[in-house]
């Protein structure tokens, strides 16, 4: 690193170029490492030095209360009275230089901005690379070669001071033939995503990662790929990354293969596992044995037996995934094989909403409180899924009919308020070119997530009857639905019993609805709501 040569070549003595010069390059330090002002009144100022003739005195602000700044001038007092002149004042030193002899024992001080002076801890980065992409020891801090690569990645963790630091691993294939063991927290390890490329070389006879953090805090594992070689290292115990009571990490941005476990999270709880791609591991990401407060989004998961796995862990949050074998058909899957599992009856409290699981849906095989929404793993979703279980159970005659009525019109209560928060968090819009087929309509529009929620409200123009085959009205141009049947709730004429009925709608792939039935009353108005995939808001 370059530096300046303050070395005067003719004389010793400081020249006003050098204070000017000097006054810049602090200036310079100050700035990059961020020095904070601070504005304080009453500063008291101490005397320093009396002359040897008392020609003049120096009072001077107490040490981490100088460097004053010129950006709002100081207020010097005297005995609590503002005084203007009489006086110098000494930014850099925080003083002010009487002009004037003053044999009179006077109290000064000063309103002042000074900077303020704190440690400033620096950041210890090591970095890694390896000669078998080309890496010198001028490039890095520790050079691999290519044999149990670990040791180097190692020996930089440990000198880390205790606080923590960073380990940066340049681009690469690192041959690992034991873990990586972060034994300190506050740790960063990151690579150049799937250039930097961390291949395991070995079994594990115990549970084990090529990360393995044990009892860790405030780590971040971040744009690594993690090749588990399951080829030539198959033991059950290999993972990708692991966890072991640890607390407070973040997993991001990472790439796992071929590991049996691609994140492992055992007895881990309060940690964030995002963005990362755990594909064809037996499973993609494990939450197990009470890791409970844990954040898994963003993943995709693809060609795992099990997506994400969770077993004895509860007040997770599951949200945003993909997790897909093959194309995402039903026939991709086999009983065995899962896009994501609650195994068991002893996890409690989790939240699996908005994941891709097509192909097959989320399986929660026990436990309390736990809430599985709007995920999709087919052409249906869960609202009309849960109105097929639902339906309309008010008639059935059983012994214990009334707590079956109670619980399932609370059910229904339940879905109304989940459609009422989609329209709360969806966007409305309008069309208002629909094409109708002697009818007249009105139609609300919530546009989330791709999908768009349609509520038309039918009237009859004429005073005919609806006749199976009759095309109602279209969809705007470029949506398709869901679903290829709707049933609609229709209000008939006035005096006839019952004045409610309903009816099954048709949606052709063209958009238009069409009526599935011969309608044996007058309708007044109905109303379908159904959802729609495509067209243009």
């Amino acid at each position: 690193m370059a530096k300046t040569n303050w070395q005067d070549p003719k004389t010793s003595e400081m020249r006003s170029t050098h204070v000017s010069g000097l006054m810049e390059a602090v200036g310079k330090i100050e700035d990059s490492i961020g020095m904070e002002s601070v504005f304080e009144t009453n500063v008291p100022l101490t005397e320093v030095f009396i002359s040897s003739d008392d020609r003049y005195r120096i009072f001077q602000a107490p040490e981490g209360k100088r460097n004053w700044t010129a950006e709002q001038a100081p207020v010097i007092k005297r005995n609590g009275v503002t005084i203007s002149s009489g006086f110098e004042i000494d930014y850099g030193g925080g003083a002010i230089i009487l002009n004037a002899n003053d044999t009179v024992e006077n109290t000064y001080t000063a309103n002042v901005t000074y900077i303020k002076t704190s440690k400033v801890r620096k950041l210890v980065r090591f970095v890694i690379g390896t000669s078998t992409s080309g890496w010198t020891e001028k490039d890095c801090d520790y050079l691999c070669d290519g044999t149990a690569d670990q040791t180097e990645i190692n020996a930089a963790i440990t000198a880390l001071p205790a606080t923590g630091g960073e380990i940066v691993i340049l681009d690469g294939t690192y041959n690992i033939t034991a873990k990586i063991n972060v034994t300190k927290d506050n740790v960063s390890i990151r690579g150049n995503g799937n250039a930097t490329i961390l291949k395991r070389m070995f079994n594990s006879s115990v549970a084990e990662g090529v990360i393995t953090l044990n009892s860790r805090s405030g780590c971040k594992i971040a744009n690594l790929q993690i090749d588990g070689n399951m080829t030539s290292h198959s033991n059950s115990n290999n993972y990708g990354i692991y966890l072991s009571s640890s607390s407070n990490n973040t997993v991001t941005g990472n790439t796992c293969y071929n590991n049996n476990r691609g994140i492992e999270l055992y007895s881990s709880s309060n940690n964030t596992v995002t963005g990362n791609t755990c594909n064809d591991n037996s499973r993609g990401i494990e939450l197990y044995s009470s890791s409970n407060n844990n954040t898994v989004t963003g993943n995709t998961c693809y060609n795992n037996s099990s997506g994400i796995y969770l077993s004895s862990s509860s007040n997770n949050t599951i949200t945003g995934n993909a997790c897909i074998r093959g194309t995402g058909q039903t026939s991709d899957y086999t009983s065995d094989q899962y896009t994501i599992r609650l195994q068991g009856t002893a996890n409690s409290y989790n939240l699996i909403a908005s994941n891709n699981c097509m192909g097959k849906a989320p399986v929660v095989e026990g436990g309390t409180g736990n809430t599985v929404i709007n995920n999709k793993w087919d052409a249906t979703s869960d609202f009309e899924d849960l109105r097929t279980d639902v339906g309309d159970k008010t008639t059935l005659i059983t012994t214990d009919k009334t707590n079956l009525v109670n619980a399932v019109n609370e059910t229904k209560a339940q879905i109304n308020d989940l459609e009422a928060d989609y329209e709360k968090e969806a966007t409305e819009f309008s069309i208002a070119s629909d094409e109708t087929y002697y009818y007249s309509t009105t139609t609300k529009y919530y546009k989330k997530n791709g999908w768009v929620k349609l509520t038309y409200r039918i009237s009859r123009v004429d005073e005919g009857l609806i006749q199976r085959s009759e095309y109602l009205l279209r969809l705007p141009v470029g949506f398709r639905p869901k679903t290829s049947f709707v049933t609609v709730a229709v209000q008939c004429d006035v005096g006839i019993t019952p004045p409610l009925d309903k009816m099954t709608l048709r949606i052709h792939n063209t958009g238009q609805l069409q009526a599935q039935e011969n309608a044996t009353k007058k309708i007044i108005h109905g109303e379908a709501v159904f959802y729609a995939g495509g067209g243009t808001v």
